[in-house]
This record gives C-alpha cells, sequence and structure tokens, in this order.
C-alpha cells in the first residue's frame, strides 16, 4: 500500500504530467466547501507535496487531464453547504514554472469528459444538474490551448538593477534577493534600451543569490 492521500477532500480534478501526478481542489467535510488544495505525488519517493494553492474558483466534479508537458482543470461546480453554482472555465498548469494559464471558457458544466491524444486537449459532455430542468450536453472540443490569459498566486515585480563590471566585455555578475520562492526573468538591455538577450527564466527558492553570466 502507498502513502494515503495528503488531504480529506474528495470528488477532485487529477492528472499527471510525465511521471508526477497531480490532485486540486475538491469538497471539503470540514468546511463545508469546496477547496482549493493542490498537490502532487512522486511515485518513486512515493511522496506527497503540497504545492501553491489553485488561483482560480474551488471546484467539485472538475475534470483534469495532462498531457507531457501541461495539466488541465475545467468546469465542475463551486458550492457551499447551502447552494452551488456551475462552472465552465479551462486552466493550463506549467509545472516548470508552477503558473495557471485561463483558457478560453466552455459552456458551464460538470461531469464533463475529456481525453489526450498527442499531447492535444479534448473534451465535452457533461450536464448542469438540476432538480427541476436537468440539461446534458453532447458537444465536444478540440481544445485551443494557444490562446490564454497568465494567473497566477506568485507576485508579479520588474526590478531594474546594476550589474558588474559595467560597462561588460561578455562576462557579467548579478547580485539579487528573493523574499519568497519566485519566477525570476532576466533581460539584458544596451544604453540605448534595446533587449540584447535573456540571462534566465526559471522557478527559484528564497535566497540571496549571485548569478553569473559568460
Amino acid at each position: 500500500m502507498k502513502n494515503p492521500l495528503p488531504t480529506d477532500s474528495y470528488d477532485f480534478a487529477c492528472f499527471s504530467i510525465g511521471g508526477t501526478g497531480y490532485i486540486g481542489s475538491g469538497w471539503d467535510d470540514n468546511i463545508s466547501w469546496s477547496t482549493t488544495t493542490f498537490y502532487s505525488y512522486d511515485p518513486i519517493q512515493d511522496l506527497w507535496t503540497q504545492k501553491p494553492d489553485l488561483p482560480f474558483t474551488s471546484r467539485e466534479f472538475a475534470l483534469g487531464l495532462g498531457t507531457s508537458t501541461k495539466g488541465y482543470i475545467g468546469f465542475g461546480d463551486v458550492a457551499t453547504a447551502q447552494s452551488s453554482a456551475v462552472l465552465g472555465d479551462i486552466y493550463e498548469y506549467d509545472p516548470v514554472f508552477e503558473t495557471w494559464r485561463a483558457l478560453p471558457s466552455l459552456s458551464p458544466r460538470n461531469a464533463a469528459v475529456g481525453f489526450i491524444i498527442n499531447d492535444q486537449v479534448y473534451c465535452g459532455g457533461g450536464r448542469i444538474p438540476s432538480s427541476y430542468f436537468p440539461y446534458e450536453y453532447y458537444d465536444f472540443y478540440s481544445l485551443d490551448t494557444s490562446t490564454s490569459t497568465a494567473i497566477s498566486n506568485i507576485p508579479f515585480e520588474a526590478v531594474s538593477f546594476l550589474v558588474y563590471p559595467n560597462p561588460t566585455s561578455g562576462s557579467l555578475k548579478i547580485d539579487y534577493s528573493l523574499k519568497n520562492k519566485s519566477i525570476i526573468k532576466i533581460e539584458l538591455f544596451n544604453i540605448l534600451g534595446d533587449k540584447i538577450k535573456i540571462i534566465a527564466e526559471e522557478l527559484k527558492d528564497a535566497a540571496s543569490i549571485l548569478h553569473n553570466q559568460i
């Protein structure tokens, strides 16, 4: 038997990317509300790791899908003990930068179906639950992942700072610090404001960092 699930939630969305599994959101009886918690699973170490909370509306009965490089969560119910609403939004997860991007929404529904073929996302179907006039969907889509809007729990801040030696003849050092785990992007500009190159673009833990560039 493997390590048990790290959450008391259920009806969560799940997907895998490469050799890592992910579960997120779902219903939590402890708070009588759907939750935004998100976890990854390493099958080699049999280890669950809590990731940053989902930066979008919590839900249950959502669809989860994963390609070789990205994960997707969409649709579902946002619920409390007293009421619920059906959702049609869809989000794409990048495990390298731990960021989410909002994709174009479809009609609200839960219990949607989907699968991946050659890293292309297909989804559709589902229903709008109602005790009076339930509505069932039979539509089906090849999901357009080229149009998206970045969303994240990680704040964005643009900072200009000096490098040394300056001027440089090809070798330079950049000294900076991070208070929190952050996505860093270091771009080099000349004195005319023209971008010369992207030196680094990656996810970094909180630390004081000396970046050497040749």
